[in-house]
């Protein structure tokens, strides 16, 4: 297993180095256009990043740049919109990437933002953006067809109104060893897996459309201080939501015709689970799959699952169980047991759930 991190870590290394760019190059704007000079600075997005001071900001005009990107330093990159600016990766070497950004070759952290692009072309393996030792990273308004995100190393994150889609068997978010990152207004759809974060600390994730992925919807492992609300988690191939080694709120959300269960719930995990609507999962509506599990459920709405509506091991999972709909499960609302074989319906977690009502 990879080592771990800390989120206090990265926040110490902004501490003890200069984070801030240099005044005169902070608002420098270099220009890019497939014309080149005189039209404008640049033909190739490469060539303007080499040239670039820290900090500056590299405006990309409209077209479509067969390259392949290394950035280096603190730079904004900004296109003129996903239908009008696109990226397309020149190699198809397997495991190559289309844009890597690596902080590692400078004292002071960096800060990149990437904002306005179509990615298209990535070769199997690598991924449309690879970002490493960058300590603020904001992805915005980007179309990413074929390819993913992996973000290692990073912190202070914002991944704001993109669209994920038809990168499979892999991932379309990838997040590792890292902290501070939100994800939000996103569309993440027809990649292996939707959103797969792991040793990570501080996570939001709002708001997003997180539709027919052919494995997982959202995949947490060693993930603390999470908040999962407020998205649509719909017609995934495996579970809607899946968590291990957790601890947060999952909220507001709409989980529903995913193939396996609502939300699964593994290992060590410290969940509240509020407010949801749960229904028509493959599997279960929950699934707390191991003993070790404390969770709480509260006022959702679990109905019309396959299997159970709420399924836990044992009774010692539940912390709270209260003011939820839990109703027309297949196989029955409650079950307490193994996974094999599959236990009968139980009526001591319905007095446990519904009979201080």
């Amino acid at each position: 297993m990879k080592s771990k991190i800390t989120l206090t870590v990265l926040l110490l290394l902004a501490v003890m180095t200069n984070f801030t760019a240099r005044p005169q190059e902070a608002s420098q704007t270099i220009t890019v256009c497939p014309e080149g000079p005189p039209v404008c600075q640049f033909q190739r997005i490469q060539d303007a990043i080499n040239a670039s001071p820290d900090g500056a900001t590299i405006e990309v005009g409209p077209g479509t740049y067969q390259e392949n990107l290394f950035i280096f330093h603190s730079l904004k990159l900004i296109g003129a919109g996903p239908d009008r600016t696109e990226i397309r990766s020149l190699s198809t070497v397997e495991g190559r990437d289309v844009i890597l950004a690596y902080g590692g070759l400078t004292e002071e952290p960096i800060k990149v933002a990437i904002e306005g692009f179509k990615i298209t072309g990535t070769p199997r393996g690598g991924q449309a953006i690879r970002m490493q030792r960058v300590f603020n990273v904001s992805l915005r308004n980007n179309e990413i067809i074929g390819g993913g995100i992996l973000l290692q190393n990073v912190a202070l994150v914002e991944i704001q109104g993109n669209v994920f889609r038809d990168r499979y068997p892999f991932g379309g978010i990838g997040v590792e060893n890292s902290g501070l990152i939100t994800i939000k207004d996103n569309i993440i759809q027809n990649n292996g897996a939707g959103i797969d974060i792991r040793y990570t600390k501080e996570v939001n994730i709002y708001n997003n459309t997180i539709l027919g992925n052919r494995t997982l919807g959202i995949n947490l492992t060693d993930v603390s201080q999470a908040s999962i609300a407020s998205n649509t988690i719909s017609d995934n191939g495996y579970d809607g939501i899946s968590v291990m080694e957790f601890e947060g709120t999952i909220s507001k959300n709409i989980i529903q015709n995913n193939n396996w269960n609502g939300i699964e719930l593994d290992l060590k995990s410290k969940a509240t689970v509020t407010n949801n609507m749960i229904e028509m999962n493959g599997k279960s509506g929950i699934y707390v799959l191991d003993e070790t599990v404390r969770a709480s459920f509260e006022a959702n709405t679990i109905r019309d699952n396959q299997q159970y509506g709420i399924w836990v091991a044992s009774l010692e999972n539940v912390t709270t169980c209260r003011l939820n709909r839990v109703e027309g499960n297949k196989m029955g609302d409650y079950a307490v047991g193994p996974s094999y074989p599959l236990p009968p319906p139980s009526e001591e977690l319905r007095q446990l759930c519904e009979g201080g009502e």
